[in-house]
């Protein structure tokens, strides 16, 4: 695992690969544990016997979703950073499933940094690059005994916080007293709304849909 000792040295290795995380094994009892707890529990991903009667590859499937839930026990495998206080899911710009995982499937990620940027006061929002691979997949073999073929591919953002923010600042962004909205850009931008005003004071006005929540909410949200 390679740990990163600041901000600047995460930054440094935008362009590269930093690893592939240890393999995980998808079982039957996880696939399960993840349709009862989503409610997706279409027969495909549960009914073993049906499935080698009707699927392709006579055994059940995980969830997409399944996988894509793997991504942060990947990560942590592969890359840390000292003096973390969190690490939240900031999204993801592009997922892609290639292939089915069938129920007790070998996957591993493989992680590169595409790009880091700045969350002022205290973070760091950090784009990866991640491809997940099955193990023992014919679709090619692109290293000595091992055959894989990419299961998933992905883009995920993840914004890094070594502190919590003050209450009246949110990014570069000052909340003006009065304050009793936020208005949040999917992509960047805090915007604040003073009660009656009708304007808006905003560092990034770049986007064309926003989402409402309440101060309070998001204070709580940006303290997690």
């Amino acid at each position: 695992m390679r740990l990163f000792k600041d901000f600047d040295e995460i930054k440094s290795a935008v362009g590269s690969e930093v690893g592939a995380s240890d393999w995980v094994i998808v079982t039957q009892e996880r696939i399960n544990r993840f349709a009862e707890a989503t409610g997706d529990d279409q027969w495909i991903h549960f009914d073993v016997e049906r499935a080698k009667q009707e699927l392709s590859g006579q055994s059940t499937i995980a969830h997409g979703f399944l996988t894509v839930s793997l991504i942060p026990e990947f990560v942590r495998s592969v890359m840390g950073l000292q003096g973390i206080k969190n690490t939240l899911n900031y999204g993801a710009n592009r997922i892609r499933y290639l292939a089915p995982v069938p129920s007790g499937s070998r996957l591993r990620g493989r992680i590169s940094i595409k790009a880091a940027d700045d969350a002022p006061p205290n973070g760091l929002r950090v784009t990866y690059d991640i491809t997940i691979e099955i193990e023992g997949g014919a679709a090619r073999c692109s290293a000595p005994r091992l055959c894989r073929r990419a299961e998933c591919t992905d883009e995920i953002i993840a914004l890094l916080k070594l502190a919590m923010p003050k209450r009246g600042v949110l990014g570069s962004l000052r909340i003006a007293p009065g304050a009793t909205e936020a208005i949040i850009g999917l992509r960047i931008g805090w915007h604040c709304r003073s009660r009656g005003s009708g304007r808006y004071d905003a560092q990034n006005d770049n986007h064309p849909r926003y989402h409402r929540l309440s101060l309070d909410r998001l204070y709580s949200l940006a303290a997690v």
